[in-house]
């Protein structure tokens, strides 16, 4: 699997826990504000829409939407 195919993976997989919890991108800048980081809604939108996704940006969002643990089905 090419690093887009796994990029575009783990886009669906974030996008899909935020539908399921009614998340958008200016509530998840708000909660990861509570974890103690600093993004901006336009930096999570670019991110999860045309940026490449960290492993510690992606655990970071799941641990504030309330998502420690997503099964990676590959």
């Amino acid at each position: 699997m090419s690093d887009a195919q796994t990029t575009e993976q783990v886009r669906g997989l974030l996008k899909a826990a935020l539908e399921e919890r009614r998340i958008d991108y200016r509530e998840l800048a708000s909660l990861l504000g509570r974890l103690g980081t600093t993004f901006s809604e336009a930096e999570v939108t670019d991110t999860i829409d045309r940026g490449e996704i960290s492993g510690a940006f992606f655990v970071l969002c799941c641990e504030a939407i309330g998502a420690p643990l997503i099964h990676l089905d590959f």
